[in-house]
Order: C-alpha cells, then sequence, then structure tokens
C-alpha cells in the first residue's frame, strides 16, 4: 500500500480538503521510526504530524485499502 503513495510529490493545503476520513496508515522507517497519515477519498493522504502537508495516492490504493 504505501508503494501507491506518491512520497515524492507532497502538496501544502493550509484549510484542509473536503472530504471524510477513509482510513489510517502506518509506515515504519528504519529502526523504530514510525509515521501516521489519514487517507481522504481514498485519493490523498494527510500527514498527521503536520495536517496541512498532503500526498497523492495511485490508482491501486483505493482497492488495496478495501482489500480487493
Amino acid at each position: 500500500m504505501a508503494g501507491q503513495v506518491l512520497w515524492d510529490q507532497p502538496f501544502e493545503a493550509p484549510g484542509g480538503i473536503g472530504g471524510l476520513p477513509k482510513a489510517r496508515l502506518r509506515v515504519g522507517f528504519g529502526r523504530g521510526a514510525l509515521k501516521s497519515f489519514t487517507a481522504y477519498g481514498h485519493a490523498v493522504l494527510s500527514d498527521d504530524a503536520d495536517p496541512a502537508r498532503f500526498y497523492p495516492v495511485g490508482p491501486a490504493f483505493r482497492a488495496l485499502t478495501l482489500g480487493r
């Protein structure tokens, strides 16, 4: 699932985005580094540590979150 996140394309949305939270994603980076994200509409993730920072996701992200 993390492979569908476009980590190299973050964007800022200071006022937030419209949409309801659909899923939570926790990603481990190396030893002990853990990040949490909230998925909105299966199209974008927000960084829980920096709520104005968002990451778009690839087309297979929705199917993966639904277990398909």
